[in-house]
């Protein structure tokens, strides 16, 4: 975990503010970007705007392969509707 928690030091820095909505989607268990890293800069994460993080119950790095039908139903019913309301 440290190496990828060093890969992913210089994106902590550089976007720990973002002015447009942000959707994290991720796997619960994903060994290559490891739920606990994704929380840790998702709580530290200023987003002006919207900022929302789902987590696949059953799936690893590629939850939108996994949990196809999940990932549609958000886009769709969450996000398409969320991004009209800006």
């Amino acid at each position: 975990m440290e190496n990828a928690l060093e890969m992913l030091l210089p994106i902590i820095k550089w976007a720990s503010y973002i002015k447009v909505p942000i959707y994290f989607f991720e796997g619960k268990y994903d060994m290559i970007t490891p739920t606990v890293l994704v929380e840790n800069f998702y709580n530290n994460l200023d987003a002006k705007k919207e900022k929302k993080l789902i987590i696949f119950e059953n799936s690893a790095h590629v939850p939108m392969s996994k949990e196809k039908e999940k990932y549609e139903e958000l886009l769709i019913n969450v996000i398409l509707k969320e991004s009209q309301n800006i």
